[in-house]
């Protein structure tokens, strides 16, 4: 149909062009998801599964202790709530286990992730959003949980490796601006959106700079409190509690042990936090081991194209007619 009327003409050539710029921009949009540059803001619905700590790894001196202070270069891991699990595992529902360290300003809940670990919030573009670097300056991104127990059970988040806030062969000097960072362990299920973020146990680290730490020229503290968690039980009441870890030395021999105190009683699944996964299966991973999994963005693509498309033609439609000329 071809308007006549030269206002309504205007007005639908005006209409026409809002039309087809706003499906330009939802094309470049969804480009730019696919691409990992951008992605929307995580859904509220994403559980703080609690407080995650910051302890010594196994093979040091003080394995399984708080560990409140070290230098980019110092071997820390992170531990766990007991039972701590992602609603469903990696071999049947194609759930991943992530890190992250952003700066403290970044609520958790609202990270997205993707191959290469927390993706920039768009472009509000953070000045640092990283995952946590293990000693072999790998990524843990994209790691596996355990099997669980049961059929779409929880998929338990085991062996969490030993990281280092600034590993050589990644950081150097002044990678690492000094302030307060959000640092922890996320479960995701499928590529970034909205819904992607499952879980996560976060726990803060202040980082000042020191020209007497190499490779990455910074210290760092963290809280010694113990990790929490609240969880509702059958009958509604609200849950709390903390897991903490003691070392005991007894003729020689050094045994370790996890204690778990509750302020009102449920059940819980006990796992290891940074060992021993009941399947076998290693969670260690590097970038890109493992593919992205969940819906696919081909139907965005679909309907960015049409919508340019149908934006052309009301373009074409609302120009005014061509008079042909006389001969």
């Amino acid at each position: 149909m071809t308007v006549h009327h030269p206002t309504l003409r205007r007005a639908s050539g005006a209409a026409a062009r809002l039309a087809a710029a706003g499906s330009a921009v939802m094309l470049l949009l969804t480009a730019l998801t696919i691409a990992g540059v951008w992605a929307p803001e995580a859904s509220a619905a994403a559980v703080d599964g609690g407080g995650a700590q910051v302890i010594a790894p196994e093979g040091s001196t003080a394995a399984g202790q708080p560990l409140t202070s070290g230098g980019s270069a110092t071997p820390f891991t992170l531990l766990l709530p007991t039972g701590a699990a992602c609603t469903g595992d990696s071999a049947n529902d194609d759930y991943r286990v992530q890190s992250y360290m952003v700066p403290g300003s970044v609520e958790p809940s609202t990270l997205t992730f993707g191959e290469l670990g927390p993706i920039p919030s768009g472009f509000r573009d953070e000045p640092y959003r990283q995952p946590l670097y293990q000693e072999t300056s790998s990524a843990f991104v994209n790691a596996q949980t355990s099997d669980a127990s049961v059929d779409g059970g929880p998929g338990p988040v085991v062996n969490i490796p030993t990281f280092a806030v600034g590993p050589e062969g990644v950081f150097v000097l002044g990678d690492i601006p000094a302030g307060t960072y959000n640092i922890g362990i996320a479960c995701t299920l499928g590529p970034a959106s909205a819904t992607q973020l499952d879980k996560y146990w976060n726990t803060q680290l202040t980082v000042v700079e020191s020209a007497a730490d190499a490779p990455a020229g910074v210290t760092w503290t963290a809280s010694d409190d113990p990790p929490t968690t609240t969880s509702t039980t059958a009958g509604g009441a609200s849950t709390t509690s903390s897991s903490s870890s003691t070392s005991t030395t007894a003729g020689g021999a050094t045994t370790s042990s996890t204690s778990t105190t509750t302020a009102s009683s449920s059940t819980t699944v006990t796992n290891a936090p940074t060992g021993g996964s009941p399947s076998g299966t290693s969670v260690m991973s590097t970038v890109g081991s493992l593919p992205l999994t969940g819906s696919s963005t081909t139907a965005l693509v679909i309907w960015a194209v049409l919508l340019l498309l149908f934006g052309r033609m009301a373009v074409l439609l609302a120009r005014p007619p061509r008079l042909a000329e006389r001969r």
